[in-house]
């Protein structure tokens, strides 16, 4: 989930998308394929799936999510990616009375202290207190649509490996994820009102204006290079296999469609026909 967050940073885009969250990918012997901007976590009463989401999703004949979410050990996995490198522990790169509001927080969250995650990357840490930020009842795509191929007897697959988003989480320097966490913890309300921009830009299917608000969210160009245009150059050609193998329905974070090292735009200068599905 603070990928989620995380994922929400943008720089600016030269060129502007029709504003849409389903969009239809055609050609290069490929076949016929979707890809979908997802929320990962939203309110509750926000949330819908749409006729023509369904309907893709039924001409298909697999889902594709950032990770596979099905995998059983997917868990195991990411706890051993989580930790920081070379010992590395919370209290090393915090002030101390940062850490003592850290552990003040997780206590009220948790029911437990700082100390039972010290060595956890500061940036993983933020999906312990995303609930801060948005309503008790909340709901994620990513969820529905592992529930919905379990349904319909359809494959789950993952365009990544958990510890390929982990690693690039490693090159953000931990004091940077740690000053962002502590950024948060001390600003919730404006938090609140960033998280409400979110839910407001992704139901108007901005997904420029999303790209854009992500990376100024998720500390600026440098680190937005790294979770979204890094990460979409690396899926392209996982994309394209598994569109040539059977039809497929894409699901990702919406901040990774747009600007113009989006996933919209790369596969556009591979050759394939992407046009949006209202």
């Amino acid at each position: 989930m603070s990928a989620i967050l995380l994922t929400i940073t943008l720089a600016s885009c030269t060129q502007s998308r029709e504003k849409c969250l389903l969009w239809k990918i055609e050609g290069k012997n490929a076949e016929t394929s979707y890809i979908y901007g997802t929320m990962h976590v939203m309110p509750k009463k926000d949330f819908i799936i749409s006729d023509a989401v369904k309907s893709a999703i039924d001409s298909t004949k697999q889902i594709a999510l950032e990770t596979d979410l099905d995998n059983p050990a997917l868990q195991s996995e990411l706890l051993a990616q989580i930790p920081m490198k070379g010992d590395t522990t919370l209290n090393m790169i915090m002030s101390a009375d940062d850490y003592q509001l850290l552990n003040d927080e997780a206590k009220k969250v948790l029911g437990v202290g700082v100390d039972a995650f010290k060595n956890y990357q500061p940036m993983m840490l933020t999906s312990v207190f995303i609930g801060l930020v948005l309503p008790e009842q909340t709901a994620s795509y990513e969820g529905e649509f592992v529930t919905m191929s379990r349904e319909q007897n359809k494959e789950i697959i993952g365009l990544e490996e958990a510890k390929e988003v982990c690693e690039i989480m490693h090159q953000i320097p931990y004091k940077k994820q740690a000053s962002n966490l502590i950024e948060f913890l001390t600003h919730v309300e404006e938090s609140k009102v960033l998280m409400q921009k979110l839910i407001d830009t992704y139901k108007n299917q901005d997904i420029d204006a999303l790209y854009n608000l992500v990376i100024q969210e998720s500390g600026g160009e440098e680190f937005g290079k790294l979770l979204i245009d890094k990460r979409n150059e690396n899926w392209i050609d996982n994309i394209e296999t598994e569109m040539k193998v059977k039809p497929t329905f894409f699901a990702v974070g919406a901040g990774h469609l747009g600007g113009d090292n989006g996933v919209i735009e790369l596969l556009r200068k591979k050759g394939y026909t992407v046009t949006p599905v209202k």
